[in-house]
């Protein structure tokens, strides 16, 4: 009897040890599914947060800071007197233009080219060609000159003709004194302007000046022209 009841004990307990390392084997292998699945989840989560923080790192990120450094030079440059001015005079050869609005609104804009000054023996001769009562003092002789306008503007209220002539010239000494001849004399192909916008006209200036002098011929009281290029 006592036999039966070990027996019976020893199988017992060799059945409670296989369960309990059924048991055991199966929560092991519970156990190693279930960190395999939250080792791919965190896997993924770690992705996601990378992918997610690249982005917000892309962003936020500043692009690089470029300092430019500007150098600025100043020039400065010294010019003497303005052209066709009494200290600066034009030489001939040489076109220059004006540019000006008169008090009656009146506007203007011409291109005016003196050349070719001819005096002493050559001018008296083509003076005496022209008139032969063309005479001065000894002291005097003839001083003529091409002159050439381009009228490229004019506007005037009353479609008046603009008007240039010998006129509107004078005689400067080399002291820079006005020299009022005492004799005039007749010129052929006088230049004489009475035209509206776009006309070119060509002709002569004559003047009677102290012989010798190299002086000045002056427009409107202040364009200065030497007699040299």
């Amino acid at each position: 009897m006592m036999k039966k009841v070990l027996i019976l004990l020893l199988v017992a307990i060799v059945g409670l040890s296989v369960a309990c390392s059924q048991a055991a084997s199966q929560n092991d292998t519970n156990g190693g599914s279930s960190g395999s699945e939250n080792q791919e989840s965190m896997n993924e989560t770690a992705e996601i947060f990378q992918t997610t923080d690249s982005e917000t790192e892309t962003a936020t990120t500043s692009p690089p800071t470029t300092t430019t450094t500007t150098t600025t030079t100043t020039t400065t440059t010294t010019t003497t007197s303005d052209f066709w001015s009494r200290k600066n005079p034009n030489p001939m050869g040489e076109m220059r233009g004006l540019i000006a609005t008169f008090y009656d609104d009146s506007e203007l804009e011409f291109t005016i080219l003196l050349d070719n000054p001819v005096r002493g023996d050559e001018a008296r001769q083509l003076a005496k060609s022209w008139n032969r009562f063309n005479e001065v003092d000894d002291d005097e002789e003839f001083l003529i000159v091409d002159a050439t306008l381009e009228l490229k503007k004019w506007y005037s209220p009353d479609d008046d003709a603009f008007i240039m002539s010998d006129w509107d010239y004078d005689y400067f000494r080399s002291d820079y004194s006005k020299y009022r001849a005492k004799n005039s004399f007749v010129v052929e192909g006088e230049f004489f302007v009475e035209a509206y916008e776009g006309a070119v006209v060509s002709g002569k200036l004559g003047f009677v000046i102290p012989k010798d002098d190299e002086g000045y011929i002056v427009l409107y009281d202040k364009y200065w022209w030497k007699l040299t290029r």
